[in-house]
């Protein structure tokens, strides 16, 4: 007996049956896209200062703030509120060092210092801070004898993007939670 191109076997059915159950089971459980953001209605609308233009923070926030259906706005008077960098700094350093003096472990660290305003400078989130911190493994030794030197440069920018990504969504989270409290007047 052949079957048509749309019959199944009750064991493809199953899977298919389980495979829809599990699907729609994510969203009631929490789960959501990692990064989107659910800012509160009438509140998705972002004016930012203190970030440069070509910031990778910037890039990612944007990015991340359109998962959610919002928007960065250049206009103060269009912006549902103003997110204000105070400071923000990355510095790297030893972590370790071998028995010779030379660095094996380096510490990468990114600081933010942000809040929340409205459009007309009241405060929604007072001064927050968010700090990233990621070690790794980078022996001296190895990349001074062969063509490693190009792949740990590369390794490190992976990890900055990381964590620039990981300040974001702090930051998004931070918002998100304070913009629910300051629209319900809480």
């Amino acid at each position: 007996m052949t079957r048509g191109p749309w019959e199944l076997s009750a064991g493809f059915r199953w899977v298919g049956i389980m495979l829809a159950a599990l699907l729609t089971g994510l969203p009631a459980c929490g789960w959501h896209l990692r990064g989107a953001v659910d800012l509160p209605e009438g509140m998705d609308v972002v004016y930012v200062k203190g970030f440069g233009q070509g910031s990778p923070f910037m890039a990612y926030f944007v990015q991340n703030l359109r998962f959610g259906n919002g928007q960065v706005t250049r206009d103060l008077g269009e912006a549902s509120f103003v997110l204000n960098a105070i400071s923000q700094q990355f510095s790297r350093g030893a972590a370790t060092l071998s028995s010779t003096g030379r660095t094996n472990t380096y510490q990468l660290a990114y600081e933010l210092i942000f809040d929340l305003q409205t459009p007309s400078g009241d405060l929604i989130l007072s001064e927050q801070i968010i700090r990233v911190v990621r070690e790794y493994y980078n022996p001296q030794s190895d990349v001074i004898g062969n063509s490693n030197i190009i792949g740990k440069a590369q390794e490190e920018n992976v990890i900055r993007n990381e964590m620039y990504k990981e300040a974001v969504n702090s930051v998004l989270r931070r918002a998100e939670v304070a913009l629910r409290n300051y629209s319900t007047g809480l």
